[in-house]
């Protein structure tokens, strides 16, 4: 199959993160599919950006076909933020038929925070006659809300929910991290029988060939330490914030 995803933040092992869509797709091409992912040219998430001179510029990692399109720099999460989203989305659909030339999908999937991209995500797909996909990986409005108390009649908030509506029920599977989202999404318009939870994986080939030799002497003087005093050591590999809840760890 040839499969288009959508990334605003998508990433690679050499940029950092944002690493699903890189795993996944690398998998795939194993598989013998074609895959394409449509990113922006700077994510605050990548430990290195791509240097972009213009739209849809194409670069090939690993067998995957990356097409960048110019969003704009940000810093924070500020109104140059708020712009790089509506600037993605929106070329999104100025290029769709160009995208489509490029990429021929037979499956188009749209991973964000934000759902802007739902709509242009849809439109490509119905143009290229194939299924769309919805991916959920962070649950934007309501997180807004529940974490930054943002109120539910905020232009921001109100127009993410407006997008996250239209993509529960315009999507032909909507796939989240989050086991538990069925029952919030099926309140937005999702049809239970269309719900899918796929969670992030591990490679074990690449934990197994870590070498903690390589880390800092401080840290590695400091694990080897806890592994002589203790039997079982819980690590925590993210931010530490109040998104994570580590007061229950």
């Amino acid at each position: 199959m040839n499969i288009l995803i959508i990334n605003h933040y998508a990433g690679s092992d050499k940029m950092g993160m944002v690493f699903r869509t890189y795993y996944f797709a690398k998998e795939w091409v194993k598989m013998g599919h074609q895959v394409a992912i449509v990113a922006a040219d700077f994510s605050h998430l990548r430990q290195v950006n791509p240097e972009v001179t213009e739209d849809l510029q194409s670069e090939c990692i690993d067998g995957i076909n990356y097409y960048w399109i110019i969003a704009g720099e940000y810093h924070g999460n500020g109104v140059n933020r708020a712009l790089s989203m509506l600037r993605f989305s929106g070329k999104l659909l100025k290029y769709k038929n160009e995208i489509i030339k490029r990429t021929s999908p037979d499956i188009v999937i749209a991973t964000s925070m934000y759902q802007f991209d739902s709509y242009p995500a849809r439109k490509i797909a119905d143009k290229a006659h194939a299924k769309y996909i919805h991916e959920v990986r962070d649950m934007w409005p309501i997180t807004l809300m529940e974490l930054s108390n943002m109120s539910s009649r905020h232009p921001f908030v109100m127009a993410v929910q407006t997008f996250e509506n239209y993509a529960y029920k315009h999507a032909d599977a909507v796939v989240s991290l989050l086991k538990n989202a069925k029952s919030y999404m099926m309140q937005h318009g999702l049809k239970p029988e269309k719900f899918y939870y796929v969670p992030n994986g591990v490679l074990k080939e690449e934990w197994e060939a870590q070498n903690i030799e390589a880390l800092e002497p401080g840290k590695s003087q400091q694990i080897m330490e806890f592994k002589s005093r203790f039997h079982n050591i819980v690590g925590f590999f993210g931010s530490v914030n109040i998104t994570y809840g580590l007061e229950e760890l």
